[in-house]
């Protein structure tokens, strides 16, 4: 189990923002004495209810050379792992051939066909989960009605500065077609301007803050996209830097960003692009693997870095101007006038 104070912040944070679901009770994780109750019995349960085939996904990373081959090998191995009342009815009716229920597990049962005669020959096979885990979070949207949360302090004799974090979880906006890609772009150009303003206005006189960090990222562990504004300072300037913090994250939204920084910015982005395409094939496959994984996850459709790389070129074009509004990094309606 980890120790560090900056797990014991990182639990503190993850159970605040979570409060309202199970989340926050499963950390920090690896209690001792949490495990010390479980005997054999309900770990065995646990693990039937959970862990069957069924229930997996299969991620194949690597330099495969004969997939039909990879892909009889596998089934050679499940079809031998599968117990009697779990054995999947093989169609080659199935676009995706016998493989469909490892290739496509988010449709129950698979893609293959069943025929009236299957049925009576097998039993039902265990499906995948519906619901993994069963989390119901309460979002940070204005039509949702908030009862607003009291601030929550975590005090340590480790903690030598003064740090707060403000939320705001969102559902997750899958990334699957261009206009999608072209919403992620945008977002990142407004977190590069502010890290860049924040940076070259302060820095040089004396700034109330040692840090001001505004993150927006996707979570396949937690089912949600969590915007956090983070604001590091010495705990007697701690008034001040919130207030440079805010005031450049309003000053943000109210006026958006240049031309000249959208365009430097802009090409700051293709280029990390380029440069990770051209890595392709140093990329480690545990990398690659992380990265699947997640976006799977999250239902974004999964590229590799070339085709990621093209597909920003093909978006950068359309993006002439981005307007304050675009700083909602919340679902809203579609605004009058959508932006060129």
């Amino acid at each position: 189990m980890m120790n560090t104070i900056e797990y014991r912040v990182d639990c503190q944070l993850l159970q605040h923002l979570h409060s309202e679901n199970k989340l926050s009770n499963r950390f920090p994780i690896g209690l001792e004495e949490q495990i010390l109750k479980w005997d054999p019995d309900k770990i065995r349960r646990f693990h039937e209810r959970w862990y069957y085939p069924a229930n997996a996904t299969l991620y194949l990373v690597g330099e495969i050379d004969d997939i039909p081959r990879a892909v009889r090998e596998i089934e050679a191995v499940f079809e031998h792992t599968l117990s009697g009342n779990e054995a999947a009815p093989m169609s080659t009716g199935s676009p995706f051939g016998a493989m469909a229920s490892l290739f496509a597990p988010k449709l129950p049962g698979g893609l293959a066909a069943r025929s009236p005669a299957t049925d009576k020959l097998k039993p039902i096979k265990r499906e995948r989960q519906a619901v993994r885990p069963p989390v119901e979070h309460k979002w940070s949207l204005p039509e949702v009605d908030q009862v607003a949360k009291p601030p929550v302090i975590f005090q340590h004799e480790l903690i030598q500065s003064f740090s707060i974090n403000m939320f705001c979880k969102i559902p997750v906006n899958q990334v699957r077609t261009y206009k999608d890609l072209r919403s992620v772009l945008m977002k990142r150009i407004f977190l590069s301007a502010l890290h860049f303003r924040i940076n070259t206005r302060y820095k040089s006189s004396n700034p109330p803050f040692t840090s001001v960090e505004l993150d927006h990222s996707d979570s396949g562990r937690e089912g949600c996209t969590v915007t956090t504004l983070t604001v590091t300072a010495e705990p007697q300037n701690w008034m001040s830097a919130i207030k440079v913090a805010v005031h450049e994250v309003r000053r943000l939204k109210e006026f958006g960003v240049t031309m000249g920084e959208m365009t430097r910015y802009m090409d700051a982005l293709i280029k990390d692009s380029e440069q990770l395409a051209m890595m392709i094939d140093s990329v480690p496959s545990v990398d690659n693997l992380d990265f699947i994984m997640e976006s799977d996850a999250l239902g974004h459709t999964v590229m590799d870095q070339l085709q990621g790389h093209e597909s920003l070129l093909g978006v950068a074009e359309t993006v002439t101007r981005i307007p304050p509004t675009h700083l909602r990094l919340h679902p809203t309606r579609p605004d009058p006038s959508p932006p060129r």
